[in-house]
């Protein structure tokens, strides 16, 4: 799985020519399938014009480069009448504002992952836009929960905002912080609690010998008068 950030930093290559084809400018998604169907070849590469290279033509994608079989899988826009269709769409899923099918405003797309294999999307990342360092506020969304990638929204089930709660919140140095807290204020409760009855006796002894002195007096010793100077 792939972040669509780190497949727009790859350089793309042939195979069979060894060459340098160009490098991903932009990707082209299909709402319907909710998968990528091709990518923009920066026309600073290799060719001289822009190119496009569909998803299915695609070798391989690795943590360093794309590779395809020839520098002709790249074709002119003009020669992809179904690729031009989805151009025309303009989806871009990173910003898109996320609701659910309930009116519920989730936040912003900032991220989406892609299956390297298939192209299917396969997670979004939304940013509630909290503050960053204590509170990440960001959440991953499965594909099964999305309802419609749309040009200005995406739809989420809003059954599915159960399984989001956990995800979110306390960034992984917040978490820690606050796990070592609350053990450490545990643990002080806990202490606390052990003196709880020995303080409570104390306070009633106390009470008991306001009221009656002969009580915090030694067994068997009666109380004396304190003799009077003349």
């Amino acid at each position: 799985m792939f972040a669509s950030r780190k497949i727009l930093s790859l350089p793309i290559f042939s195979l069979q020519e060894g060459r340098r084809v160009g490098h991903v400018r932009s990707l082209i998604v299909n709402a319907k399938t909710q998968s990528i169907a091709a990518l923009v070849v920066d026309p600073q590469g290799f060719f001289q014009d822009q190119r496009i290279i569909p998803f299915n033509r695609i070798a391989s994608i690795g943590e360093d480069a794309i590779t395809v079989s020839t520098s002709s899988q790249a074709e002119k826009t003009a020669n992809l009448p179904n690729i031009i269709d989805l151009i025309k769409e303009k989806i871009s899923i990173v910003g898109l504002r996320a609701v659910t099918d309930k009116g519920k405003a989730l936040g912003l797309i900032d991220e989406y992952f892609v299956d390297p294999e298939t192209g299917s999307i396969v997670e979004l990342e939304v940013s509630s836009g909290r503050i960053e360092g204590f509170f990440s506020g960001r959440v991953r969304i499965h594909i099964e929960n999305i309802i419609t990638l749309g040009k200005d929204a995406v739809v989420i089930r809003h059954e599915g905002l159960d399984t989001l709660v956990t995800n979110k919140g306390l960034n992984d140095n917040a978490r820690e912080i606050w796990q070592a807290t609350s053990n450490k204020a545990s643990l002080l409760k806990k202490r606390l609690n052990q003196f709880t009855p020995l303080r409570k006796l104390r306070n009633l002894h106390r009470k008991k010998t306001e009221l009656d002195p002969t009580d915090a007096l030694p067994p068997n010793e009666e109380p004396t008068d304190t003799p009077h100077r003349k």
